[in-house]
């Protein structure tokens, strides 16, 4: 199973540590960072807890510690019925030990790597990645919409003047970054192309659009000092925070941006691809720091 990343949000949401939301469900904090990580399987009374906890009224946890146990209850038939062809002789019990091994290999390459798995191990490839499908264009217009729509939206916690302030602040500097890794995924573009390094100036300059609007003549020059000055300002737990205030606010809003579900799907595809350039944007300016 992958991390459940709305009992992450839901916790880090309401501003809880790992161990304050254990003990209300009367586990060690090692046993909740396994639930939240996927680890192990949402037990049902569990579930209900953690709606009652969170006040969801979407009884989000319940359904899905539900379909935890549908999953459960599954995996005990296939077990027993696999015993019961051993007992009756039409499986060996190698054969069916083969069997499990086959079902859960086949079950692992039919799950894609998500992205965000990638990133400490190659925040490079990430930055590709999503470079790849994304122009630094189209996300100016994209990430304008989702601020639009989360500083629009009264209903949210944004409707607190300080922290529309601090998601804008937030806005400006996410920009800058995000141009100066498209500028350092182009130059790397060109090293690769050509076996040099070419003037990461003289290459931007050279296109019509995709050009930096936010980084001024010395950054352009040196777009890892952005990076460093970035996480000098942040560190990622905060932006975890503030990515997800600006998911909920965004994504809440139904009269700005994201009325149909489409919408919403493509705004949360959006979040995974910027959040991923986020961390690997920190990854890359550890990996700088230590070399």
């Amino acid at each position: 199973m992958t991390e459940n990343i709305f009992m992450r949000y839901f916790r880090e949401k309401n501003n809880l540590s790992q161990e304050a939301v254990a003990n209300v469900l009367h586990m060690s904090k090692e046993q909740y960072a396994e639930l939240e990580a996927g680890k192990s399987i949402l037990k049902f009374e569990t579930a209900k807890h953690l709606d009652a906890f969170f006040k969801s009224e979407t009884c989000y946890f319940y359904i899905l510690g539900l379909q935890h146990q549908l999953m459960a209850t599954q995996e005990e038939l296939i077990d027993l019925l696999k015993k019961q062809a051993v007992g009756n002789g039409e499986l060996s019990e190698e054969e069916a030990s083969n069997l499990e091994a086959l079902d859960e290999s086949s079950e692992l390459e039919k799950i894609p790597e998500l992205l965000l798995e990638k990133v400490a191990r190659n925040p490079t490839q990430v930055i590709q990645e999503v470079f790849r499908v994304r122009d630094i264009d189209s996300i100016r217009d994209d990430t304008w919409t989702w601020i639009k729509a989360a500083i629009a939206n009264n209903k949210s916690s944004c409707e607190e003047e300080g922290i529309r302030l601090t998601l804008m602040t937030f806005y400006k500097d996410l920009l800058v970054l995000l141009e100066a890794l498209h500028l350092i995924n182009e130059k790397r573009k060109c090293e690769n192309a050509v076996g040099v390094t070419e003037s990461i100036g003289a290459h931007t300059t050279a296109r019509s659009q995709n050009q930096p609007r936010d980084l001024v003549y010395e950054l352009v020059m040196n777009p890892e000092q952005v990076l460093k000055s970035f996480y000098e300002k942040y560190t990622l737990k905060q932006l975890r925070f503030l990515f997800w205030n600006w998911l909920d606010a965004g994504i809440s809003n139904e009269g700005v941006g994201y009325d149909e579900g489409i919408e919403r799907s493509f705004l949360l595809l959006l979040y995974e691809h910027i959040y991923c350039l986020v961390e690997a944007a920190y990854y890359l300016n550890v990996n700088a720091n230590r070399s």
